[in-house]
């Protein structure tokens, strides 16, 4: 016999669904609160993981009840147990057949950014932003996002190597309400942080702030031509320091902006898209994809290169 709940919480206190080491997640409050009532241990399975401080609506999970405990006797139970912070929606039995996790048609996760920073509950619900954001470039820009992907790049690279990062968005929505933006992403399932690193992504663009993405799958080679003639805004030429080190004793050498861009172009515009990458295995990946030359000649003519434009 299998029982399916709906669970919605508060998750600010709570390092996201899945039990830890050194932090509380929501699945072990649940399996405390079942133990209690079954007086044994009682394991349940949900249809996917939250990260930490991350909120629900209606999560589902399942789990093998007591013959002699119908859905409604778990669901007083488990709502006078538990802390106010998780309250079960609703528990019902389902056939055997039923998983919580496999039995997934669709996952909806919703970012709210807000630009009212004299709202009490931003800081704990929403994500404060400090400008007005273009709301059609961030649409127009989320339409590359739908589909199916590698999104390797808009993970933790924590997630584990062998883990398939290939992930079906069908669905992004963006949102006005009042000064509030809400953003609706719908899928088959979703990655560590993915979400929040596609929202991030948004935003960026929303700002007019220029980012560094070849590809979600990384299968595109960049090449930079004209390094030489790059220009560097405000005092930055002398005030911005570069450090190198050779390995050996006294080997530090530090250099200006100014003299690197004079002497060395190529390693200068290099360093600074380099910068721009995530600090993952795609991030090396996509380092070793960029080619930079200080002047327009390059030896890559036999692959046609396909000239970017970008506005500036």
């Amino acid at each position: 016999m299998i029982y399916k709940a709906i669970v919605a919480y508060d998750g600010w206190n709570y390092a996201g669904w899945q039990k830890q080491v050194n932090a509380v997640g929501i699945q072990e409050v649940i399996e405390k609160a079942l133990f209690k009532i079954n007086r044994k241990e009682t394991r349940i399975v949900a249809s996917g993981r939250t990260d930490a401080k991350v909120h629900a609506w209606g999560q589902v999970f399942h789990f093998v009840p007591m013959d002699s405990m119908s859905p409604h006797a778990y669901f007083q139970a488990l709502n006078t147990v538990l802390p106010k912070d998780i309250r079960i929606q609703s528990i019902e039995k389902v056939p055997d057949s039923f998983h919580a996790r496999f039995s997934v048609q669709s996952k909806r996760y919703d970012f709210i950014c807000t630009t009212n920073a004299k709202d009490p509950f931003a800081y704990r619900y929403k994500q404060l932003v400090w400008q007005n954001l273009d709301i059609d470039l961030m649409k127009m820009a989320s339409k590359y996002l739908l589909g199916t992907h590698d999104f390797t790049s808009f993970c933790s690279s924590r997630v584990e190597a062998d883990k398939p990062k290939v992930k079906t968005i069908t669905k992004i929505e963006i949102r006005v309400e009042g000064q509030d933006i809400r953003t609706i992403f719908e899928g088959t399932g979703f990655l560590r942080y993915q979400v929040r690193m596609m929202m991030g992504t948004l935003i960026e663009v929303g700002k007019h702030k220029p980012t560094y993405t070849p590809n979600v799958d990384c299968g595109d080679y960049v090449i930079v031509i004209n390094a030489a003639k790059v220009e560097m805004t405000g005092n930055k030429l002398n005030t911005e320091k570069y450090y190198n080190h050779s390995g050996f004793f006294g080997g530090m050498r530090v250099r200006t902006a100014k003299e690197m861009k004079e002497k060395y172009p190529e390693e200068w515009v290099e360093r600074a898209i380099k910068g721009m990458l995530p600090h993952t295995r795609l991030g090396d990946v996509q380092r070793g994809h960029l080619y930079v030359y200080a002047g327009s000649e390059h030896p890559h003519a036999a692959q046609q290169p396909v000239e970017l434009k970008v506005k500036g």
